[in-house]
């Protein structure tokens, strides 16, 4: 259902029935994506069914292949970060800039996300994380939260944002994790067949209050190789207010068997801290 009709009708300055014509309407669509979401905007946008396509995932960095143990090995790529994709996951080496993106190709409005380890020699997942959004690639937002993530390999941890985003980028930031950064996951939401929402604008400028801004991720390429002391990335990597404190926890256990990779890196862009609230609880 996406966002209620008389919105729709409101926001292209149609006559709504029943309401006096207002010519000069200026509609503020933040605050009716935050406010008038239908119950059912919870659909899985298409990661797990792969609507998505493995194009539209990219990621700062991923390990070449992941042993698992027999001599076999899988594949880490951004393409794998599908909720219960088997024998398969995105993995990538330590790093503070670490992230996952998924592009919509379209602004959606996104409600939730799930995420879920990977179980290779042993299990392997994300235990803390951000996630920012973004309508065109460059202007980024972020939740000032910090969202728990996994407790094994298999197991599906889902978040509602408790004020849903109309974005068309996502990006997921580990912060702590268990021997490696591998993360499955899929988000939740709904379309809008409304133009004036699929043509509306990024929001302005926050005040100078608001504009901490992460480290701009340039495009490069380059190898790296598994650290032997991997730990938990500093949640000042995407600090947003000077007070950000450090993460704790993971752990420093030494992975094995990991082959060297390349770099694929995505857009660079200044991320902003967002004005909604960060998710909690269970999706529904």
């Amino acid at each position: 259902m996406g966002v209620v009709s008389i919105y729709q009708l409101a926001a292209n300055n149609q006559e709504v029935p029943g309401c006096p014509q207002a010519p000069n309407l200026n509609i503020n669509h933040n605050s009716v994506v935050n406010h008038i979401i239908s119950e059912n905007c919870t659909t899985p946008l298409g990661l797990e069914d792969l609507r998505i396509e493995d194009s539209q995932l990219t990621a700062q960095s991923h390990y070449e292949s992941l042993s698992i143990g027999g001599g076999k090995s899988v594949d880490t790529e951004p393409k794998c970060a599908r909720l219960n994709k088997k024998n398969c996951a995105w993995c990538a080496p330590r790093g503070k800039r670490q992230y996952l993106q998924v592009e919509l190709r379209r602004n959606f409005i996104i409600t939730g996300i799930a995420t879920q380890g990977f179980e290779a020699l042993s299990d392997y997942y994300v235990k803390k994380y951000k996630v920012s959004h973004s309508r065109n690639g460059h202007t980024w937002s972020i939740f000032p939260e910090v969202m728990t993530g996994n407790h094994d390999g298999k197991s599906v941890v889902s978040h509602t944002f408790i004020r849903p985003v109309y974005a068309r980028y996502i990006r997921v930031y580990p912060m702590a994790y268990r021997y490696r950064i591998c993360m499955r996951m899929e988000l939740y939401g709904c379309s809008n067949s409304s133009s004036a929402l699929s043509t509306t604008p990024a929001p302005p400028t926050q005040s100078a209050a608001n504009n901490a801004t992460p480290e701009n991720v340039p495009p490069t390429t380059r190898t790296t190789a598994a650290s032997s002391t991997e730990k938990p990335i500093a949640s000042s990597a995407l600090s947003t207010t000077p007070s950000s404190t450090t993460l704790s926890g993971a752990s420093n256990e030494t992975p094995k068997n990991v082959r060297p990779t390349t770099r694929t890196t995505a857009a660079s862009s200044t991320e902003k801290p967002m004005i909604s609230h960060s998710a909690s609880g269970k999706l529904n």
